[in-house]
Protein backbone atom coordinates (compact mmCIF):
# COMPACT_ATOMS: atom_id res chain seq x y z
CA UNK A 1 0.00 0.00 0.00
CA UNK A 2 0.86 3.47 -0.46
CA UNK A 3 1.84 5.64 2.14
CA UNK A 4 1.17 9.40 2.18
CA UNK A 5 2.51 12.16 4.49
CA UNK A 6 0.80 15.31 5.57
CA UNK A 7 -2.53 16.43 5.80
CA UNK A 8 -5.07 13.38 7.02
CA UNK A 9 -2.92 10.54 7.13
CA UNK A 10 -4.29 8.29 8.64
CA UNK A 11 -7.78 8.93 6.89
CA UNK A 12 -6.29 8.64 3.73
CA UNK A 13 -4.42 5.68 4.46
CA UNK A 14 -7.44 3.88 5.42
CA UNK A 15 -9.19 5.24 2.31
CA UNK A 16 -6.15 3.49 0.09
CA UNK A 17 -6.86 0.61 2.66
CA UNK A 18 -10.61 0.18 1.09
CA UNK A 19 -9.72 1.27 -2.33
CA UNK A 20 -7.51 -1.68 -2.53
CA UNK A 21 -9.24 -4.31 -1.28
CA UNK A 22 -11.94 -2.95 -4.00
CA UNK A 23 -9.47 -3.59 -6.78
CA UNK A 24 -8.25 -6.78 -5.32
CA UNK A 25 -11.83 -7.83 -5.63
CA UNK A 26 -13.10 -6.45 -8.68
CA UNK A 27 -10.16 -5.51 -10.71
CA UNK A 28 -9.81 -3.57 -13.62
CA UNK A 29 -12.59 -3.21 -16.25
CA UNK A 30 -15.87 -1.86 -14.85
CA UNK A 31 -17.52 1.19 -15.22
CA UNK A 32 -16.39 4.06 -12.37
CA UNK A 33 -20.01 3.90 -11.13
CA UNK A 34 -19.66 0.10 -10.04
CA UNK A 35 -16.19 1.05 -8.02
CA UNK A 36 -17.64 3.99 -6.78
CA UNK A 37 -20.53 1.82 -5.40
CA UNK A 38 -18.54 -0.61 -4.39
CA UNK A 39 -15.89 1.83 -2.41
CA UNK A 40 -18.62 3.88 -0.87
CA UNK A 41 -19.68 0.71 0.76
CA UNK A 42 -16.65 -0.38 2.27
CA UNK A 43 -15.67 2.96 3.49
CA UNK A 44 -19.32 2.76 5.38
CA UNK A 45 -18.77 -0.76 6.90
CA UNK A 46 -15.00 0.95 7.95
CA UNK A 47 -17.46 2.93 9.90
CA UNK A 48 -16.34 5.91 7.70
CA UNK A 49 -18.64 9.13 7.09
CA UNK A 50 -19.26 9.59 3.10
CA UNK A 51 -21.06 11.88 1.19
CA UNK A 52 -21.76 10.81 -2.48
CA UNK A 53 -21.90 13.89 -5.22
CA UNK A 54 -21.22 16.46 -3.33
CA UNK A 55 -21.77 19.99 -4.79
CA UNK A 56 -18.86 22.55 -5.46
CA UNK A 57 -19.43 26.23 -5.94
CA UNK A 58 -17.29 28.59 -7.54
CA UNK A 59 -17.54 32.24 -7.28
CA UNK A 60 -16.83 34.27 -9.90
CA UNK A 61 -17.58 38.63 -9.15
CA UNK A 62 -20.42 38.53 -7.38
CA UNK A 63 -21.76 35.10 -8.31
CA UNK A 64 -22.44 32.25 -7.03
CA UNK A 65 -22.89 28.85 -9.38
CA UNK A 66 -23.54 27.01 -6.44
CA UNK A 67 -23.60 23.23 -8.33
CA UNK A 68 -20.49 23.91 -10.69
CA UNK A 69 -18.86 20.52 -9.47
CA UNK A 70 -19.83 17.44 -8.27
CA UNK A 71 -16.98 15.64 -6.08
CA UNK A 72 -17.49 11.68 -6.13
CA UNK A 73 -16.85 11.81 -2.59
CA UNK A 74 -16.11 13.28 0.39
CA UNK A 75 -15.09 11.14 3.22
CA UNK A 76 -15.48 12.52 6.97
CA UNK A 77 -15.74 16.11 5.28
CA UNK A 78 -11.84 16.32 4.97
CA UNK A 79 -10.94 14.10 1.98
CA UNK A 80 -12.36 14.59 -1.48
CA UNK A 81 -12.14 11.63 -3.59
CA UNK A 82 -12.28 11.92 -7.78
CA UNK A 83 -12.35 8.26 -9.57
CA UNK A 84 -12.05 7.32 -12.14
CA UNK A 85 -11.87 4.36 -14.93
CA UNK A 86 -10.00 4.88 -17.69
CA UNK A 87 -7.34 3.65 -19.45
CA UNK A 88 -4.58 6.08 -17.61
CA UNK A 89 -4.59 9.36 -15.92
CA UNK A 90 -4.18 12.30 -17.99
CA UNK A 91 -2.83 15.85 -16.88
CA UNK A 92 -6.82 16.85 -17.26
CA UNK A 93 -7.61 14.39 -14.31
CA UNK A 94 -5.22 16.02 -12.11
CA UNK A 95 -5.99 19.61 -13.03
CA UNK A 96 -10.12 18.26 -12.07
CA UNK A 97 -9.04 17.10 -8.60
CA UNK A 98 -7.18 20.20 -7.89
CA UNK A 99 -9.67 22.14 -9.18
CA UNK A 100 -12.06 20.20 -6.87
CA UNK A 101 -9.74 20.39 -3.62
CA UNK A 102 -9.07 24.23 -4.13
CA UNK A 103 -12.50 25.14 -4.28
CA UNK A 104 -14.04 22.92 -1.88
CA UNK A 105 -13.59 23.02 2.31
CA UNK A 106 -11.10 19.40 2.26
CA UNK A 107 -8.00 19.73 2.86
CA UNK A 108 -6.97 16.38 0.49
CA UNK A 109 -7.88 14.98 -2.66
CA UNK A 110 -7.18 11.32 -3.83
CA UNK A 111 -7.65 10.84 -7.69
CA UNK A 112 -8.63 6.80 -7.91
CA UNK A 113 -8.23 5.31 -10.99
CA UNK A 114 -9.65 1.45 -10.88
CA UNK A 115 -8.90 0.72 -14.40
CA UNK A 116 -5.16 -0.37 -13.96
CA UNK A 117 -3.52 -3.58 -13.27
CA UNK A 118 -1.97 -2.69 -9.82
CA UNK A 119 -4.03 0.18 -8.40
CA UNK A 120 -0.68 1.87 -6.87
CA UNK A 121 -0.28 2.52 -10.57
CA UNK A 122 -3.66 4.70 -9.92
CA UNK A 123 -3.36 6.83 -7.27
CA UNK A 124 -2.22 10.84 -6.85
CA UNK A 125 -2.53 12.78 -4.10
CA UNK A 126 -3.26 16.40 -4.10
CA UNK A 127 -2.33 18.03 -0.36
CA UNK A 128 -4.34 21.93 -0.76
CA UNK A 129 -1.69 23.60 0.49
CA UNK A 130 0.76 22.41 -2.65
CA UNK A 131 -2.19 22.36 -5.23
CA UNK A 132 -1.14 24.60 -8.01
CA UNK A 133 -4.64 25.75 -9.50
CA UNK A 134 -4.77 28.73 -6.53
CA UNK A 135 -6.22 32.44 -7.57
CA UNK A 136 -3.92 34.58 -10.26
CA UNK A 137 -2.49 37.02 -7.62
CA UNK A 138 -0.94 33.48 -5.44
CA UNK A 139 2.54 31.91 -6.53
CA UNK A 140 1.89 28.42 -7.64
CA UNK A 141 3.81 26.04 -5.09
CA UNK A 142 4.65 23.11 -7.70
CA UNK A 143 5.00 23.57 -11.12
CA UNK A 144 1.63 22.71 -13.45
CA UNK A 145 2.18 19.23 -15.28
CA UNK A 146 4.10 19.16 -18.26
CA UNK A 147 2.30 19.12 -21.86
CA UNK A 148 3.73 16.13 -23.69
CA UNK A 149 3.71 17.03 -27.27
CA UNK A 150 1.75 14.56 -29.62
CA UNK A 151 3.14 12.63 -32.55
CA UNK A 152 1.66 13.20 -36.11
Amino acid sequence: MTAFDGHERELTAKILECSYAVHARLGPGLLESAYKSCLVHRLERSGLRVEVEVPIGIEFDDLLISTAYRADAIVEQKVLLELKATERLLAIHCAQTRTYLNHSFCEVALLLNFNVRRLSEGIRRFDRRTAWNRPAHSTPRTPPIPVLPTAL
